[in-house]
């Protein structure tokens, strides 16, 4: 039987990993919420752009200009979706499915030598 002053240091562990996992959220929550906005702006601007560069047809300048918000807004995309997903978030689902795959394999071979 464990003590309270033995517990206390593991509930101060999990309260501070709670807590470092909750200041994480909100970090990424913020980043995203700032990503979509700036994709919002830089699809505008391209729109405008591209309603400009449709009226005066011989601009390389807003054709460059246009070119390079695509290229940022590919990289905010990339920076969205990178984010969503980590190794350590499908870590323990791809083990799981590795063994009882290998499980499975294994009661196969078995049933099929038994019949």
């Amino acid at each position: 039987m464990t003590s309270p002053e033995q517990d206390e240091p593991d509930l101060e562990q999990a309260i501070a990993a709670v807590e470092a996992s909750l200041t994480k959220l909100k970090e990424r929550y913020h980043q995203v919420h700032r990503d979509q906005k700036r994709r919002a702006q830089l699809k505008a601007l391209k729109q405008e752009l591209t309603q400009d560069a449709k009226a005066n047809n011989t601009q390389a300048l807003i054709r460059s200009e246009l070119k390079h918000i695509e290229q940022e807004i590919s990289n905010v995309e990339l920076q969205l979706e990178s984010r969503l997903w980590n190794w350590k978030e499908l870590q323990e689902p791809f083990w799981q499915a590795v063994r009882f795959t290998g499980v499975g394999i294994i009661i196969g071979w078995i049933l099929k030598l038994v019949s």
